[in-house]
């Protein structure tokens, strides 16, 4: 505003107040509030500043009793111009680089520690230069520096007073001001700047304290502890991007503060590349060893794993077994798998180490053939031993793995124990791993696998087919055959299963177990068992010739002339039941009948009673035809000269009947009951 012809400038706290005299600004303030808002502010303004100094006139007046009488408005006058030069170099002093090098000054003996010096320059020039909000963030600074050189009762009065300021600055500043800023970006110090920042982060003025950090120049901070303060706010804030400039503006990076502080607070896709550029720059010490261990341990990040693994090997860094696990769970590629494994170099590894690297590598093919190949190149193991060979057999197909596993030494013993565990694993990889181990047992009894045979293993069958030729043919194995052909599985797969044990010194019970399983259609292994069993027990041939034809399937009659050549006798009911219930071939029938009527004496007297008919075995014969052809004319004409007449008389339900009337209420085909009538 102009009075005079001089220009001065009132301000209220939100606007430049680095160019206003704060010793005016302080009085005006004690005095009264000059609302800059308002409509009538700069006539205000104008107002107080002429009373206020027509009242400092007329106080000096009183007191000079030899002054000469002036007049009062040229008194005001002189008064007035006299305050507007205190204002002009007010105004100077506080736009001079006296305040940003008193407070540069201040920092500095706050980073350094010293309280005396601290406090004395806050005292002497910080209280006399600063307007109040840089006033209040010295007196924050001060406070924490008492707090770290203070007692246990000190720092709780102290922290009380931290308190106390983080809420002054909070409901009068509640952002950083001009002056503020103006002044921080005066200080250019980098450790002052960090310093500073920390002081917001304890009041948890986080605006303040990001403003402050986009002002550090990183390349002048030599000091690791410095940078490591740096970046914990940075990384705090969330400001991935500057964490990433940083690292990489720096020319040397110390691992034991910053690398642990990246790895747990730094997310983002950039990290394994910005790990990668650092490897060089990172130097590290055996005090974080345990630290990164720790982290790979519960890192699914696969990148990032192989990068630190990077670093520790880069930095001889011994990587742990839970290290290497969490390293190795997620790596696929032999070559990374490598990378990891180099960190155990060639040195001997305890049996501890050994069973947990053997854990790891059941986590997949590819891990188990490099870390075999590491235990037994790298580690000079021999052995893995019984428990590890077994994981590997119940977690791997060893058709995979097997180039490596069997490099180790694997007796017979152990091999069988093997087998026995793998036969008794679950999934498709059995097939190749139990074949394979097959290889290294020469006779395995059937008792260590016949719940794989008498259970519901869906792979029974390919597994029988390995396991029977290494099977010994102990009395034992009969009881278990016997067993399973009595079982409840598909005939089908019974039979299929019976086949690989042809070769075994099988009872007469298994044989006939065999036999009564009827497939569809013979094979030749079928009819050789049942050849070799009719001569050893011509016997039971009959008994073998019933259950035959009792199943009634199409087919069947196939083997029954087989049969037929080692029976010495058939009872009349079974003579009875062939001629009514034989459900196959007309033309096997017809042949057949022929040689069992012969085992009758007296065929013409058998009586024979179908579907509630008394007749005589020929009749019973032609009633059940299902068609004619010419063996079976001579059949019947055979039949008849054997006495049995298709002509007499029937009894049915109690009355006797003419066949040819009774014939005509039967569902026969037309053609096959003219040829029929033609005997009647």
């Amino acid at each position: 505003m102009l009075l005079d012809g001089k220009e001065i400038q009132v301000l209220h706290n939100n606007l430049n107040e680095r160019e206003f005299p704060y010793n005016l600004r302080k009085e005006l303030q004690r005095r009264e509030t000059i609302n800059i808002y308002t409509a009538e502010w700069l006539k205000n303004a104008v107002e107080f500043a002429t009373a206020n100094v027509a009242g400092k006139v007329e106080d000096r007046e009183r007191d000079r009793k030899d002054d000469e009488e002036l007049d009062d408005l040229k008194r005001k006058n002189i008064e007035f111009e006299r305050k507007l030069k205190d204002l002009e170099t007010m105004s100077k002093l506080g736009a001079s680089k006296d305040l940003p090098e008193m407070f540069v000054k201040f920092l500095t003996c706050i980073t350094l520690g010293r309280v005396d010096d601290a406090s004395f320059e806050f005292n002497l020039h910080i209280k006399e230069l600063a307007p109040p909000e840089i006033l209040t963030v010295a007196e924050l600074c001060l406070e924490l520096l008492k707090l770290t050189q203070s007692n246990e009762a000190k720092r709780r009065e102290i922290m009380v007073n931290v308190g106390i300021i983080a809420e002054r600055i909070k409901s009068h500043y509640p952002v950083a001001t001009t002056v503020e800023r103006n002044l921080y970006s005066a200080v250019r110090k980098g450790n002052l700047l960090i310093y500073l920042a920390k002081c917001f982060g304890v009041t948890r003025d986080y605006d303040r304290q990001c403003f402050v950090l986009d002002l550090v120049d990183c390349s002048e901070i030599n000091e690791m502890s410095v940078i490591g303060d740096l970046l914990a706010m940075l990384l705090a804030n969330n400001r991935t991007d500057d964490v990433a400039r940083v690292l990489k503006e720096m020319p040397h990076v110390e691992g034991d503060r910053i690398f642990p502080m990246f790895l747990g607070k730094f997310h983002s896709p950039q990290k394994q590349i910005i790990l990668m550029s650092l490897a060089d720059k990172i130097t590290c010490s055996d005090k974080i060893t345990d630290e990164l261990n720790m982290f790979l341990s519960g890192c699914d990040d696969v990148g990032v794993c192989l990068a630190v693994v990077y670093i520790m090997n880069k930095n001889k860094l011994a990587l742990s077994v839970s290290g290497l696990s969490g390293a190795l769970s997620g790596i696929t590629e032999s070559t990374q798998i490598k990378t990891v494994l180099a960190n155990f170099g060639r040195r001997s590894l305890s049996g501890l180490e050994v069973d947990k690297l053997v854990q790891i590598a059941s986590n997949s093919d590819e891990v188990a053939n490099e870390v075999l190949r590491h235990l037994r190149y790298e580690s000079n193991i021999a052995d893995l031993g019984s428990y590890n060979m077994q994981l590997l057999v119940e977690k791997r197909n060893l058709e995979n793995i097997k180039v490596r596993f069997f490099e180790f030494n694997l007796d017979k013993k152990l091999a069988e124990r093997l087998l026995v565990g793998a036969i008794k694993g679950n999934g498709d990889d059995r097939l190749s791993t139990v074949n394979i181990l097959s290889s290294f047992v020469s006779v395995i009894d059937i008792g260590l696998y016949s719940q794989v045979l008498l259970g519901n293993d869906p792979l029974k069958a390919e597994l029988v087919k390995i396991l029977a030729p290494k099977t010994g043919k102990y009395a034992s194995a009969n009881k278990v055959i016997e067993q399973f052909l009595r079982g409840r599985d598909d005939d089908d797969l019974k039979r299929e299963i019976f086949v690989n044990y042809l070769g075994f010194p099988l009872d007469e019970k298994t044989i006939e177990a065999y036999l009564a399983i009827l497939p569809d259609a013979y094979d030749e292994t079928y009819e050789k068992v049942l050849y070799s069993y009719l001569v050893e027990h011509p016997s039971q041939a009959r008994d073998m010739f019933v259950v035959h034809y009792e199943k009634l399937i199409r087919g069947y009659e196939k083997v029954l002339p087989t049969i037929l050549k080692y029976i010495k006798y058939l009872d009349e009911s079974s003579i009875i039941r062939f001629a009514t219930e034989f459900k196959g071939n007309q033309k096997t029938k017809d042949e057949l009948f022929a040689r069992i009527v012969e085992f009758s004496e007296k065929p013409k007297k058998i009586e024979v009673d179908i579907m509630g008919v008394k007749c005589n075995l020929l009749q019973a014969y032609m009633f059940t035809m299902s068609e004619c052809l010419p063996s079976t004319v001579s059949l019947i004409q055979s039949l008849e000269k054997k006495g049995m007449d298709a002509d007499d008389k029937i009894i049915v339900y109690g009355k006797k009947v003419k066949p040819k009337d009774y014939l005509s209420n039967l569902p026969i085909k037309d053609n096959v009951m003219e040829d029929i009538k033609r005997f009647l």
